[in-house]
């Protein structure tokens, strides 16, 4: 017997106040409703939609997040990183026109040669100032590159206040070619041994930048790898969830193709292949522009050290009381530079000459390692074999300078050794060096056009993908989705 409690439908009062939304909960009526062909219906159509709009918000997400990184890399990270690496070429110069200035001496017949090193020095010394601006500027917060920047600015003072003494007293006093004073020499040797403080400096700055834009390179290339697995995986669900409402309906409707459907199937489709094709070609791009930029900094360093030996070449007939310790340097660079394990300071000359032949006749890999060979190796694999041969040819013609200029000193032809280090005439020092670093900077500047169209690449790959490629894909589908159920649902009404 009902109690006076209990509606007629035989529910208590707490029942009844129970919200309509709570009590069909409760019922499970919501759920065998979602279970009937028009819950079904709008269950595949709703997971669409929202499969469609995550994919494009992935898509958009990534190719915004690409932007910066691309950005980042290669208009702030990897120029700065260049402008260390160009310092070292600039302070090495420094060093070696300070060197030739007191070689070339007052002696009229070097007057050209000493006007040479002056203006070469003036100019390096501005380069210096305008790259030491650069990454100062660049540097923003980062305090271990502010501080390598005011350590080496307080070297480079001391280092020009000496040089230009060192200079200045060896032009009054009017010191012949090559024989400086002992109070030239004085002066002389504390500046150059102080900028060999100053390049390990850079050299430490310009390893530490690099890193830090390897590790960035490693982080954008690892988004892109993982936001196209991601893109992979939705836009998959995505497809399966379109055509298996297009199944559905099929089935349980009898009619062979929905045109919306099939066209909302075409544009995810569309959107899931241009996605993954945009991402790889991003990811490709990341590992282009890192390559090239890699080979950029070794080629950098293969040409700052190389001004570092030609410096200790200068050195060697400066000063001749330090003369074994300049031979020593020089050789130490060039095994930098060109490394051959097995070298002594008698073979070197030959070695490179043979690994010179040895490639010209096409008879074998590039015979030799350090930041010049290595990185050759894989340019001249990738087919610029006549650049490889141009740097190759250059470098061998200055070591051959270098030995027969030491075989002049060491006769006592101090005159003769000097002269062939400052010609600047075919087969004589300085012009076989400027061949040879024409050659290299020829090999840099196309190292770094390479990574600029790889930047500009990844920039215009990605344009359209962080608003309007994404935002029309999800709002396609979205209303050809709800065209293609709309009618079926009526039907049920």
């Amino acid at each position: 017997m009902t109690t006076p409690t209990e509606s007629a439908a035989g529910k208590s009062p707490l029942q009844q106040r129970r919200p309509p939304l709570v009590r069909r909960l409760l019922s499970g009526e919501v759920l065998r409703r979602q279970w009937t062909t028009p819950g079904r219906i709008r269950i595949m159509a709703a997971l669409a939609v929202l499969l469609t709009a995550v994919l494009s918000f992935l898509l958009s997400n990534s190719a915004a997040s690409g932007r910066q990184n691309v950005t980042d890399i290669g208009h702030v990270a990897a120029p700065r990183v260049a402008t260390s690496a160009d310092l070292a070429f600039a302070l090495s110069d420094m060093d070696t026109q300070l060197a030739n200035l007191l070689l070339a001496g007052n002696s009229p017949e070097f007057a050209s040669n000493y006007q040479q090193a002056r203006d070469l020095y003036d100019q390096r010394r501005q380069q210096v100032n305008s790259d030491l601006q650069l990454i100062a500027g660049v540097s923003g917060s980062d305090p271990s590159a502010l501080e390598a920047v005011r350590s080496i600015l307080d070297q480079l003072g001391r280092y020009q206040a000496s040089a230009s003494a060192a200079a200045l007293l060896n032009s009054t006093e009017g010191n012949p070619a090559g024989e400086p004073s002992k109070t030239v020499l004085d002066l002389y040797q504390p500046a150059t041994a102080l900028m060999n403080e100053i390049l390990v400096t850079v050299h430490n700055l310009t390893t530490a930048e690099h890193e830090d834009l390897k590790r960035a390179h490693a982080a954008h290339h690892a988004a892109l790898l993982s936001a196209r697995m991601w893109v992979a995986i939705l836009g998959g669900a995505l497809l399966v969830v379109l055509v298996g409402l297009q199944v559905y309906l099929r089935v349980r409707f009898r009619r062979l193709l929905n045109p919306a459907l099939a066209v909302a199937t075409l544009v995810a489709g569309a959107t899931l292949v241009g996605g993954w094709v945009m991402l790889s070609a991003e990811a490709e791009q990341s590992t282009t522009a890192e390559r090239e930029f890699d080979a950029i900094i070794a080629l950098s360093e293969a040409r700052a050290i190389s001004h570092d030996a030609n410096t200790n070449q200068s050195r060697y007939l400066v000063d001749p009381a330090n003369a074994n310790a300049y031979v020593t340097a020089f050789y130490e660079r060039a095994q930098s530079v060109a490394n051959f394990p097995d070298a002594d300071e008698s073979r070197y000359s030959d070695l490179v000459a043979q690994a010179v032949k040895d490639y010209q006749d096409n008879t074998g890999e590039l015979g030799f390692g350090g930041y010049l060979g290595d990185t050759l190796k894989e340019i001249g694999a990738r087919g610029e074999r006549d650049a490889v041969r141009q740097v190759l040819t250059a470098y061998q013609a200055y070591q051959q300078d270098h030995d027969e200029l030491r075989n002049l000193a060491t006769r006592g032809d101090r005159h003769k050794a000097i002269a062939l280090k400052l010609g600047t005439s075919s087969g004589q020092a300085t012009y076989d060096f400027g061949q040879y670093d024409a050659a290299l900077l020829a090999v840099i500047n196309a190292r770094q056009a390479a990574f600029d169209s790889a930047i500009r690449a990844g920039e215009t790959g990605l344009n359209g993908w962080t608003d309007l490629i994404p935002t029309s894909g999800v709002v396609v589908v979205a209303v050809l989705v709800l065209i293609g159920v709309r009618p079926r649902l009526v039907e049920y009404r």
